[in-house]
């Protein structure tokens, strides 16, 4: 491959991470960094997160490098300068993606409060940067923080610029994530709903946003037990995508991840595993295989073996995986603690009991300080341990630990969330009686 923006082949030469592909997508990191210098000394900036051919955001090992260097340039200047508040807060949405959330929260609170000091609370400026704060408070499971920054900007952005502005919808999108992050499936799926329809009204089926809120309603049918109208959704986005924006875009391989999920949930494993796989050769081919969205999805792979019964075949493919997320995205990140506690039940069934439970108390421990003790993905872990613990030999612990995440699960994802569900198999598996909760998501 070839610099696009030297045109030379010598040096180390790396894809963008945007929406470009091939040669379309490979630079010199030197090379980005002075284009995108000499734009923003002609006073445009965003040459520092996007690409300038597709538009979309640099993501991976670029988009940390840019903005780490943006950041070293104008830190020195004053508080108020436009462009170091600008940086500052495209510098912690960088650190929420690599996992680095507590950094990422310290950097947007200081953002949170130049902004406020500099504009006032009732400025555009000072409610991106209240938003950027709102994502990383979800990030890191503090949503009633996330709900009430979200609810803020949303109340401004309405009466600025009016519901159905593109930036309300956004927030409104985000506050919808939030309360699916804590549980609220059907409060979420109300807000995407009607999200989607405006969509819809003002911009087209087949625009991109309109497209990502389809995403976005079908992940939450599916947490709601609706699975037939979430893969009905995600088969008409992947016919859309796939004209629109090809086989190989990015967002076409969101969708084909979701609707591999979303057969996980109707028990089809083998179609699951088979989907994940198309996305794997794709990424692998374009991303590259210690790409972090590449190693996701070799992680989905290891699952979806694992609940076909493979357990030699998802040790092989976790352990791969998670070795290299742990050095690329850290201990501390989302998807590696999926991946590693995927691993740790893998290990269980493996009889490696003293391993299993180790891995997972670690990565449970992870998740508590992240997100909470009642957060779904500490729970679900919680859940992993029972069960294990019970394999290992320790029955009244295990169980104990069963009988808790059943039933906090019940009471924040409802008996019908594929998570209640295995847990309820766990608990059958191994004779452990529990007397069914009240599940507050049925009436």
């Amino acid at each position: 491959m070839r610099c696009t923006i030297c045109l030379d082949d010598e040096g180390r030469v790396v894809q963008k991470g945007c929406y470009c592909r091939g040669d379309a997508g490979a630079v010199h990191l030197e090379c980005l960094e002075q284009m995108a210098t000499h734009q923003s000394n002609a006073g445009e900036w965003s040459g520092w997160v996007q690409c300038v051919t597709c538009n979309a955001d640099f993501t991976g090992s670029v988009g940390v490098s840019l903005i780490q260097t943006l950041w070293e340039t104008v830190e020195m200047k004053d508080e108020d300068d436009p462009l170091r508040l600008w940086a500052m807060r495209k510098r912690g949405i960088a650190l929420d993606a690599q996992g680095k959330l507590a950094e990422a929260e310290l950097v947007h609170r200081s953002s949170v409060e130049i902004a406020t000091r500099v504009f006032g609370e009732a400025h555009t400026s000072t409610m991106h940067a209240i938003e950027a704060l709102a994502m990383t408070c979800d990030s890191s499971g503090k949503y009633d923080e996330a709900i009430s920054l979200y609810e803020m900007v949303r109340a401004f952005r309405t009466q600025e610029l009016g519901e159905f502005h593109e930036s309300t919808l956004v927030v409104s999108s985000n506050l919808a994530k939030t309360f699916w992050s804590q549980g609220k499936h059907s409060l979420a799926a109300e807000i995407q709903r009607n999200v989607l329809a405006k969509r819809k009204e003002l911009f087209g089926p087949e625009e991109t946003n309109t497209l990502i809120a389809a995403a976005n309603l079908s992940a939450t049918l599916g947490d709601l037990g609706e699975h037939e109208e979430a893969i009905r959704i995600e088969k008409e986005m992947l016919l859309v995508q796939r004209r629109v924006f090809g086989p190989d875009h990015p967002e076409t391989l969101i969708t084909l991840t979701n609707l591999a999920v979303s057969h996980m949930d109707q028990g089809k494993y083998a179609d699951a595993e088979a989907l994940s796989r198309e996305v794997y050769t794709i990424r692998t081919r374009v991303l590259g295989s210690d790409h972090p969205d590449t190693l996701f999805t070799q992680s989905n792979i290891g699952a979806f073996v694992l609940l076909q019964g493979r357990y030699e075949e998802a040790e092989t493919l976790l352990r791969a995986a998670t070795a290299k997320q742990k050095e690329i995205v850290g201990p501390d990140h989302t998807e590696y603690l999926f991946a590693s506690a995927t691993l740790g039940m893998t290990l269980s069934e493996l009889t490696k009991h003293d391993e299993a439970i180790t891995l997972l108390r670690d990565t449970q421990h992870h998740q508590i300080e992240m997100f909470g003790s009642t957060n779904p993905r500490t729970v679900r872990t919680l859940s992993a341990l029972g069960g294990a613990l019970i394999h290992a030999g320790c029955r009244d612990e295990g169980a104990r630990i069963l009988k808790t995440a059943y039933a906090d699960q019940v009471r924040i994802l409802g008996v019908r969330n594929t998570d209640t569900r295995q847990t309820a198999e766990r608990l059958q598996r191994w004779g452990v009686e529990v007397p069914v909760p009240h599940d507050p998501h049925i009436s």
